[in-house]
Formats: structure tokens, sequence, C-alpha cells
């Protein structure tokens, strides 16, 4: 069997591999505890996985990418190694399985099958279930996003099969095997930073992880003010637009932009039919150039979508309450930043590192949707038509679903938190806690007593 051929083969058995981690067994009440020595177990199979399964299927990835040379595939005759690949994809079954079986055999976490966060796996370390199972749902992400790669292997390999066969005088489709080999280097590179994060994640702390997420509310935060800001300045600096031109103008014009348009689309196709002929950018233009090396770039869009928000008129007459309302987005960036690590500051303290995972998933989720409450509060008032559209019913309930919310993640975070043992003379830790997140709390109140006293004033002039 030629080498094309059994190629297509490998990739097409490594497609429909399963290599998912599930467990269906049901757990038993009550929870029962494992032994120190079932625990080390489990972390020497962490270990291996995160030094050695997990790099070596990085490695052999790379590997597959380097044997179909896939920089030179947009040329006219492309030569992968084929023999080079075959060596590699005997092996990728075998590690993908054996990482199966490590994530599945982790003990006492996954094999238990408790159906339920653990109250019990205090002293479980790397090992505790919510770290398990997170370690377990990304590696079921990263097997999807591996039997597209495989597959799009195995398209490249039948199209290149297909084109050594051809007869000379058959004319190719412009690009064909330029896009191909595109998703197949996409999609490894995709792969291969899938398995970062999976090595990565799975060494960080508790807190580190839980860090992550807040980090992710602090951005939201950000972007959510910067809109904001934008819609307030599009609104201050508003100029209405010149007198609509007439039906002639109109239907000259837009037949200039499909001119323009059908031009710049040939354009385009022919310069990847060029790059495709001779894969190389001394015949094209600067656009040719332009082109590719967006391309080279990890295929990253030449748009950046979150600039595209569309811009809406404000009720000037809003703007106080608009105010008010972002002050709360503030707030909420600089609670979360109290926890995180930044160039400017460390938090003096961390998490109990004897936390189950019970106690982990709670305080998770309680803190999880503090930027969502604001949101809710922000968007009722920010696009209101006008001060008698605004719910002031919802955002009173919005309002006390935010304190809520604070105020028992901070009692969960009083009861989590530890102050780091390095720092000499540490305080107790209810002061400690005290002196760094109470004064945010009150300024939320006072917030949120300014936001709803100013509109029942407003509304009930």
């Amino acid at each position: 069997m030629e080498p094309r051929v059994r190629i297509i083969s490998e990739f097409d058995s490594l497609a429909r591999g399963t290599w998912l981690v599930e467990d269906d067994r049901v757990g038993t009440l009550p929870e029962k505890t494992f032994s120190g020595r079932k625990v080390s177990v489990g972390e020497a199979l962490l270990v291996q996985v995160q030094t050695r399964s997990l790099p070596a299927l990085r490695q052999r990835l790379a590997g597959l990418v380097t044997a179909f040379d896939l920089d030179a595939l947009g040329k006219r005759d492309p030569k992968p190694k084929f023999d080079e690949a075959l060596e590699i994809t005997p092996q990728l079954g075998p590690i993908l399985t054996l990482i199966q079986e490590s994530i599945t055999a982790l003990a006492p976490a996954v094999i238990d099958g408790f159906p339920c966060p653990s109250k019990v796996d205090h002293d479980y370390g790397f090992v505790k279930r919510f770290r398990c199972l997170g370690l377990a749902e990304k590696f079921a992400v990263l097997t999807l996003k591996l039997r597209a790669l495989f597959t799009f292997f195995s398209d490249l390999t039948q199209l290149l099969n297909d084109i050594n066969n051809r007869p000379a005088d058959f004319e190719s489709q412009p690009g064909e095997v330029y896009h191909a080999s595109a998703d197949v280097t996409e999609t490894a590179d995709q792969s291969c930073k899938l398995i970062d994060d999976m090595i990565r994640w799975s060494q960080q702390s508790d807190f580190g992880i839980l860090q992550e997420n807040w980090q992710q509310q602090v951005v939201l935060l950000n972007k959510v003010l910067d809109r904001v800001a934008r819609h307030i300045d599009y609104t201050v600096n508003y100029q209405e637009p010149e007198a609509p031109m007439d039906m002639a103008a109109a239907i000259e014009a837009d037949a200039r932009f499909e001119a323009d348009a059908r031009l710049a689309a040939d354009a385009r196709f022919a310069a990847d039919a060029r790059f495709d002929e001779d894969g190389s950018e001394e015949d094209g233009s600067e656009e040719n150039s332009t082109r590719d090396e967006s391309m080279d770039e990890g295929n990253q869009p030449l748009i950046d979508y979150d600039e595209l928000s569309i811009l809406t008129l404000l009720d000037q007459d809003l703007f106080p309450h608009i105010h008010r309302s972002t002050v709360l987005l503030k707030l909420g960036r600089i609670f979360f930043v109290k926890l995180l690590n930044t160039p400017r500051s460390k938090p003096p303290f961390t998490l109990n590192p004897r936390l189950s995972s019970h106690d982990w998933v709670c305080l998770k989720e309680v803190t999880k949707d503090i930027d969502s409450c604001i949101f809710n509060i922000v968007e009722a008032v920010v696009y209101a038509e006008n001060l008698d559209d605004i719910n002031l019913q919802d955002v009173s309930a919005f309002s006390k679903e935010l304190l809520h919310r604070l105020d028992s993640s901070m009692a969960l975070l009083a009861f989590s938190l530890v102050p780091i043992p390095s720092r000499i003379d540490s305080p107790r830790p209810d002061s400690l806690f005290k002196s760094w997140f109470f004064d945010v709390r009150a300024q939320f109140s006072v917030a949120l007593d300014n936001l709803l006293q100013g509109l029942n004033i407003n509304r009930d002039a």
C-alpha cells in the first residue's frame, strides 16, 4: 500500500478514536475517604501526564506539521514526507489512550464516581476532585479538536493524492491546497495551545485557578466600562449627518460600490491563483505580501470584532445616572483586583490549601456572577430611552442580588483565606480581611444608595 493511502487510513482511524473521559458510575453516601497511599498514586499519575504524556503528544503533533512541510504546500509541487508522518501516526493512539487511562485512574477523585463536589478531599492536594474533573473536561475539549485535526490531515492527504493522479492537462482550483493546509496549520496550533493550557492549569494552585476566573471578570468589567465611555463620547460629539442624496445619486453610488467590490474580488482571486502556481511573492504586488504576512501570524483576524460594537446615542439627561452606575463597574474591578497578583500589588493572603472541592466550588460559584449583576444594573440605566424608560423595580432587584452575592462572597472568603506565612508580624486573619475588603464593601453600599436615591428623586419630580 502506498504511503499516501496508508497515511489517509491512519488519520481516519485516529479521527474515529474515542478518547473521552466518561465515568457513569454512581457514587454512594456517605462518601468514603482515600488513604494517603492512594493520593500519592494519583499525584504520581498526574505528574506523568504533565511531564511525559502531554509533552509527548505535543511533540508528535509538531512532528506531523514538519513532516507535511506545511509552509511549502502553497507551491505547485509540494513534497510532504509521508514516510516520516507514518512513523509518527502509530504513536498517537497509544499516547492518547495512556492519557485517558491516567486521567480516569487519577486517585481519588474521578475513579470514585461521586456525583457531587467532594466534601472530604481536604488533604488530596493536586488530585482533589474538582481538579481531576477539570482536567478531564479539558482533555475532552482537546480530543474534539484533535479529531478535527486528524480529519483535516486526512482531507489534505487525499487532496494531494488526487492531484498526483490527475492528468497533466487537468486545471486545478486556485488555492485549494493552500486552504486545506491552512486548516491543518490553524487546528494544529490550537491543539498545541490546548495541551499547553492543560499542563499549566493542572500545575496551578487552587487559588491560582480561582484567580484566573476573577481575572476574566476584570477583563469583562473593563470592556463594559470602555464601551459605555465610547457611547458617551459618541453622544457628546455627535454630528447630524448631511442631507440624504436623491434616488438617482444613491443608485449611482451603489453601482460604483458593486463595481469596486467586483474588482477587489477579482484581484484577490488572481492573487490566490498566482500564489498556488509558484508559491512566491516575487510576481505579486504589495497586496500579496500583506496577505501572506497576515496569514503567517497564526491566522489572526485582521479585524478586532470587539471594536465593532454599534455605538448608540444616549439620552444626555441620563448622564448623571449613567455616571453613578459606572461607579459600580469600577468598584467591581477594584474588588476583584484585590484578589489578584498584579505588577503593583499582591494580596497578603492565599487560599487555605485544605479547602475541600465542595468549598472551592461554592466560592467559585458565589463570586462568578458579581459582574453579571453589575452589568444588568448598568444596562438598565445606560440603554434606557429616557428617564421614564428605566425600570426602577428591576434596578432595585439587581442591586439586592448584587449585595447578596457580594456579602456571600466576602463571608466565604473570610473563612477560606489565610495570611501568607512569609509575612512578618502578620495580623490576625479577621483584621487582615477587614482592612483589605471592608472599605470596598462600604463603597458598594454607598454607590448603590446614590444610584437608587437619584432615580427616585428624578422619577418623582
